[in-house]
């Protein structure tokens, strides 16, 4: 048997050692998470968030941005989610500075009377 092999099963032995211990000694097991459902969980949230945020109506993207950077969503999860909800970017004609606003696709097609 090669190193790699022996070094995996050793891994695989002390881990299952130490659940039978757990459960031996009455304690609850905490549940491992893989690394792909720890980086799902702030996007996901990021969703929720936004959503609930967009279900009144259009609102500005800094402020929906500023709301889930105080609730410790990054930036990258936002934009993520954001493309996940088909969220559409109106930008406000007139204004200086800029403004843009956030409107959930459904409501879009609404207030602009397009079929969908």
């Amino acid at each position: 048997m090669d190193a790699a092999k022996v070094r995996s099963l050793k891994k695989i032995n002390s881990s299952l050692f130490r659940y039978r211990a757990a459960v031996n000694r009455g304690e609850e097991s905490k549940p491992e998470y893989s690394s792909r459902a720890i980086k799902a969980e702030p996007r996901r949230r990021a969703r929720v968030l936004i959503s609930e945020l967009l279900r009144e109506g259009p609102r500005l993207a800094v402020d929906i941005i500023q709301e889930l950077r105080e609730q410790g969503i990054g930036i990258g999860y936002i934009r993520s989610a954001k493309k996940d909800l088909d969220v559409v970017s109106i930008k406000q004609q007139g204004l200086f500075p800029t403004k843009w606003l956030w409107i959930l696709p459904m409501d879009y097609c609404r207030r602009y009377k397009l079929p969908g």
